[in-house]
């Protein structure tokens, strides 16, 4: 069974302090592209979300009373 992302996330943060440098900038910026990725995903999540708000009041408002 994989670790939960809370647990990874709870590793590397005890990790982060005894990375040396260089393996520490490279660990920072691997997490920034990874947020990077969350961002779109979750913009694309609520462009979706809104689309559906949009089509379930259109259908709302087209049902006859």
């Amino acid at each position: 069974r994989r670790p939960s992302a809370v647990a990874c996330i709870s590793e590397f943060k005890r990790r982060l302090p005894t990375v040396a440098g260089n393996a520490c900038i490279e660990a920072a910026d691997t997490v920034a592209d990874i947020y990077a990725e969350c961002i779109g995903a979750y913009q694309s999540m609520a462009q979706a979300a809104d689309g559906h708000a949009n089509d379930a009041r259109t259908c709302a408002e087209a049902w006859p009373k």
